[in-house]
């Protein structure tokens, strides 16, 4: 997915946010969760951090009480 990520588009499918972008966002957070680094993945992180500052993104997660990622992550732009 880095890779993939990193030829410049904001989400998987291009800079249209997509249903596959939300799958690889809860994905991701639950890798991480589990202790799976991204530090080597910049285009990931940034992938991250692009969705996690969406609006909806924002009210979904304060409403499962889940915190955001950016203190986890870095994200890279």
């Amino acid at each position: 997915m880095n890779g993939l990520l990193a030829d410049g588009r904001d989400y998987l499918l291009g800079n249209d946010f997509s249903v596959a972008d939300t799958y690889l966002f809860a994905v991701t957070r639950w890798s991480v969760n589990f202790g799976i680094s991204l530090e080597a993945l910049p285009a990931l992180q940034a992938f991250m951090a692009r969705v996690e500052a969406r609006p909806s993104v924002k009210a979904v997660l304060k409403a499962e009480g889940l915190s955001l990622l950016k203190t986890q992550v870095r994200p890279t732009y």
